[in-house]
């Protein structure tokens, strides 16, 4: 028969060969929409010539007799499916661009393949039940099914969508970005179980990656260097997809994933930067948005917000600013000494030995051990200091302009430490060696021996209340993240798991003002001020439920009622904390509340305190016990407690030692 006045004419008909056929391997022309292009087809109203009231009778005798059946099997009908499928493909494929987009020609492979040979390719569950009865075992027919299942896939692919044959790599259910060469399903295919089995629900990282790729080689195949607005809009839309799945990023790296610039352009994450200062004043601004253009590098697009080109990789321009002043900073030269910003930190594989470490200080002990407070207040002896302070602090504080956005999960409740003793170049260069304490230049064993126990060991118990300590003494201030989790983007390694920065050559509240927020006016540390701060200053901000979790050093999560049972315990063995101290005379313990501001005065809670200065000779001391021992308790949150004063005992060891040198500590 010819074809029907709905076949798109330039297709290839079966029935137009002139050649004889076998009535078995005919069809109706009823099928015309299934298997138009391979097999030819009879149209018995026509063909006969009977009148109507005998057609029916005769054309199913007709049939019988040439063995043409007028209903195929299921498998008959995909094999058949299948054929016209590869006929129309390759119609498609040596077809001229002007016949593909002629007017109807999509609309024509729409309803061919959507209503008529798609839904018809797969086998239904009887086929299957007797192919899977039909195999010997399933040892033997499990590499054949493998093997079906590859072939099917190679099969179906490229699918028909919006107008074109696309690979079925490109096609997902869920998700389309057409523009850039990753399509959705139409919903008219999304029911047929084929379908279901070969097309993945969501598109992956590769995917992104390639199709990225593709709108960057049609702009250069285009001659175009610059998006259009609807190219923009996809790139756009396929870097947030990216950043989205951001546990497998690790297949493409910054010099390949390529994102969406400001100036409308598609550019590797390594040549880009983002915008994660954007506290700078206008100024500041200006001469850093000079630098980036001179540099070669280029902005992200505004649309990509900081969360999303942090997880592509991108540098922020802290990273930059930080690699400035690794390079050179301002104003520095080799006479005025060390640059403004440096990696630190201690220098072995830390978490696994920090760990350990904090294991063995606190040994499963509770709150009430104190561990950690004896060896601050060892080392602030051992500095000379004779206050120390700690200060309980439930404060929350900014998140936005700080080194690094991850930097935000340690900004809330802390511990302070301070003493009024400033460190020295060589106790920071002594706290990065986890313990390996550097030989002082003289060499005299009694410099050394005052000296045991000062930042050495002991310094890490602080670890077991945080994952991130920092240390502000002199012009310095320090920051360990011994997971290089938080500073990597400052330039913070394995190697140098920290950053060393010197407040007073840059304005650290212009540049990280909500950073470095809880140091300034604490304790007298003005930022400000163009003066090394003589003090020093230790902040342990805790670990929450969900940053104990993810720690590899500690699974301890501080609360209040923590910070309680501590005070207590204080409370009890107060006197005695001050029996070995050489130097040390005032210990206090402070709260700031959450609801108080960033100027807010720590509350003094406990104290005690010695006036060495009214001591009598050894027997003679009773007199002035009363004042010279003194521990006052002003929480209305603790039990209330009666003044307490130190033993005449004690006061007389204290007396004793500060003549001599001290033993060895434990550490």
């Amino acid at each position: 028969a010819p074809p029907p006045a709905e076949w798109h004419s330039p297709v290839h008909w079966a029935g137009s060969a002139k050649r004889l056929w076998r009535a078995s391997d005919v069809r109706l022309v009823q099928e015309h929409w299934s298997c138009g292009a391979v097999i030819p087809l009879l149209c018995l109203e026509t063909q006969l010539g009977l009148p109507s009231d005998k057609r029916l009778r005769i054309q199913q005798a007709f049939l019988d007799v040439l063995t043409i059946a007028r209903r195929r099997s299921t498998s008959e009908q995909q094999e058949v499916a299948w054929a016209q499928l590869d006929a129309l493909r390759g119609w498609w494929e040596r077809a001229p661009v002007e016949d593909r987009k002629a007017q109807g020609v999509s609309a024509w492979f729409t309803n061919c393949l959507y209503r008529h040979v798609y839904p018809r390719l797969a086998l239904d569950d009887e086929d299957q039940k007797k192919r899977q009865n039909t195999a010997p075992s399933e040892e033997l027919q499990s590499e054949p099914l493998v093997e079906t299942t590859h072939s099917i896939m190679q099969r179906l692919t490229p699918l028909y969508i919006e107008g074109d044959f696309v690979n079925i790599e490109d096609v997902s259910m869920d998700q389309g970005f057409d523009v850039a060469g990753l399509w959705q399903l139409p919903a008219e295919l999304r029911s047929i179980p084929l379908m279901q089995k070969f097309v993945k629900r969501n598109f992956e990282v590769i995917d992104f990656g390639r199709a990225l790729s593709r709108l960057w080689g049609r702009l250069s195949e285009a001659g175009r260097q610059q998006l259009n607005a609807t190219e923009v809009d996809i790139a756009v839309r396929l870097a947030i997809a990216l950043a989205s799945c951001p546990s497998s990023l690790d297949v493409l790296t910054p010099d390949t994933l390529l994102v969406p610039t400001s100036r409308c352009t598609l550019r590797p994450a390594s040549e880009c930067v983002f915008n994660n200062m954007k506290w700078l004043s206008a100024e500041e601004q200006r001469k850093r948005n000079a630098v980036v253009i001179a540099s070669g590098i280029d902005w992200v697009h505004n649309s990509i917000s900081n969360e999303v080109a942090q997880a592509l990789q991108v540098p922020g321009l802290n990273a930059r600013v930080a690699a400035e002043a690794l390079t050179c900073a301002d104003g520095d030269s080799a006479e005025e000494g060390p640059s403004w910003f440096e990696a630190a930190g201690q220098q072995e594989p830390l978490t696994t030995r920090l760990r350990s470490l904090v294991r063995d200080i606190t040994d499963g002990a509770s709150m009430a051990d104190l561990s950690m407070f004896k060896e601050l207040l060892q080392n602030a002896d051992d500095a000379r200091a004779t206050e120390v302070h700690f200060v309980w602090d439930w404060r929350q504080f900014g998140t936005q302009s700080l080194m690094s956005p991850e930097m935000g999960r340690w900004q809330g409740p802390c511990l302070w430490a301070y003493n009024n003793a400033a460190f020295s170049q060589q106790d920071f260069e002594n706290i990065t060696q986890l313990g390996a304490m550097q030989k002082l230049a003289s060499g005299s064993r009694s410099s050394r021996a005052s000296q045991i126990g000062r930042f050495g060991l002991g310094f890490n118990s602080v670890y077991s209340f945080t994952d991130l300590p920092s240390i502000l003494s002199n012009d310095v201030v320090l920051f360990l993240d011994p997971h290089v989790r938080h500073l990597r983007a400052m330039g913070a390694s394995a190697q140098k798991p920290g950053i060393k920065l010197r407040f007073l050559k840059i304005d650290v509240l212009d540049k990280f003002r909500d950073q470095f927020e809880p140091y300034h006016g604490l304790f007298g540390c003005d930022l400000n001020s163009s003066n090394p701060y003589p003090g020093t200053l230790i902040r342990m901000p805790f670990r929450t439920q969900e940053t104990a979790r993810k720690s590899s050093i500690s699974s301890v999560a501080i609360t209040q009622s923590d910070a309680l049972q501590t005070l207590e315990a204080f409370r009890e063995v107060s006197a005695q904390c001050l029996l070995f101290l050489q130097h040390v005379q005032r210990i206090e313990f402070s709260w700031i509340p959450p609801e108080e501001g960033p100027r807010a005065a720590p509350k003094s809670v406990v104290e005690v305190h010695i006036d060495v200065s009214q001591k009598q000779p050894m027997g003679s001391a009773g007199d002035v016990l009363e004042q010279d021992g003194d521990v006052a308790m002003q929480s209305p949150e603790l039990p209330p407690a009666a003044c307490q004063t130190t033993d005449l005992e004690a006061l007389e060891y204290r007396r004793l030692f500060t003549s001599r040198t001290l033993p060895p500590s434990r550490e």
